[in-house]
């Protein structure tokens, strides 16, 4: 603590220094009190009862790791700001929203768990626009640039209990869509340039009981496509209004989805690129493949769609799919007991 008067939070008028195992801040007891019942209470206590001093000033040890102390202080004093999204946020906002809880500063508590909940929300409609936001200039996804990798976040929730619980069903879909391999390795800790791995050592990896958990959805996730595929696109009927139903009964609309069907059987299994496990963008991407021209695993020349009657019946189906999998997915995870806002069908 030898650089302690260099640091941001070492006020020549503070009145009280908090101490932890390697760092000391001396900040006014007024903003403490005012902001936490929790410090209003311990300072109160009779000097007596806090003999400890440093640099003159009455001291108190608490058991706090000194970046999320930092962090949570900067917080009451500053605000709880960010210039743009970031991975490198992550160990802000957790450290604020730990310390929050402890000390029952509410506002902080909710500041810092809606920066949280933006990325992982309880609600469809906020799931879809958090995906929008990570797709980059050049139409790659993006995810890793703007938001912690999810293990994080699903350490989080179990470390800090019902406060993050909301956070979970998100987490752990989004976890899911890994490959197996990359979910069981977990966070790489020698991630170039990361600012997350310096500050939370050893956060890189889930439970058994996690990964477990995590297997099983992505099982369910799997199995759900798989069936939806049988069912509503392998030897799709074409519309009952179908345009094209006159020329060979439908065969161009038939064509159509049978050609969307093996695209998305690509898209699945790996051949193509896309994101495995990830039926509420499988069933988004066949909607607007039969919407418009792109190309690739999620894509679809004009030739290839369908009339505009048999695009609408099925885009109907898909999207009744996709508000059905995000209510399924706290089952799917074992998280029934969960808050998840769920989608009317």
């Amino acid at each position: 603590m030898s650089n302690i008067r260099n640091s941001p939070l070492w006020f020549d008028d503070g009145n009280i220094v908090l101490t932890t195992a390697s760092s000391a801040f001396k900040v006014h007891g007024g903003i403490l009190e005012r902001h936490s019942t929790v410090f209003k209470d311990l300072l109160c206590l009779p000097q007596v009862d806090l003999p400890f001093e440093v640099d003159g000033t009455r001291t108190i040890r608490v058991d706090d790791e000194p970046r999320d102390l930092e962090h949570f202080l900067l917080a009451l004093y500053d605000g709880l700001y960010f210039d743009q999204p970031h991975a490198s946020n992550f160990p802000i906002i957790s450290g604020v929203l730990r310390l929050s809880i402890k000390y029952l500063v509410e506002y902080l508590r909710l500041e810092s768990l809606k920066l949280l909940q933006h990325d992982w929300p309880a609600n469809l409609t906020a799931w879809d626009l958090r995906e929008k936001e990570a797709m980059g200039s050049t139409g790659s996804y993006e995810s890793s640039k703007v938001r912690p990798h999810p293990i994080f976040i699903i350490n989080l929730a179990h470390e800090l209990g019902p406060a993050c619980a909301t956070l979970l069903p998100a987490a752990l879909y989004d976890l899911s869509r890994y490959n197996c391999s990359n979910i069981w390795i977990g966070y790489p800790s020698s991630a170039p340039n990361s600012p997350i791995i310096s500050a939370i050592p050893g956060a890189t990896r889930l439970s058994t009981a996690d990964l477990q958990t995590v297997m099983n959805g992505k099982e369910a996730s799997q199995t759900f496509i798989a069936r939806f595929l049988r069912h509503e696109l392998d030897d799709r009927d074409v519309a009952v209004l179908c345009e094209n139903r006159p020329y060979d009964d439908g065969r161009e609309c038939r064509n159509a989805f049978s050609f969307l069907a093996h695209e998305v059987y690509r898209g699945i299994v790996g051949v193509t690129p896309g994101r495995d496990s990830d039926p509420l963008f499988t069933l988004g991407a066949a909607v607007l493949m039969q919407g418009r021209e792109v190309r690739g695993a999620v894509g679809v020349h004009s030739a290839s769609r369908a009339c505009e009657q048999c695009r609408a019946e099925f885009a109907q189906v898909a999207l009744a799919a996709r508000r059905y999998v995000w209510n399924q997915i706290p089952r799917w995870f074992g998280l029934e007991n969960v808050v998840h806002c769920a989608e009317g069908h």
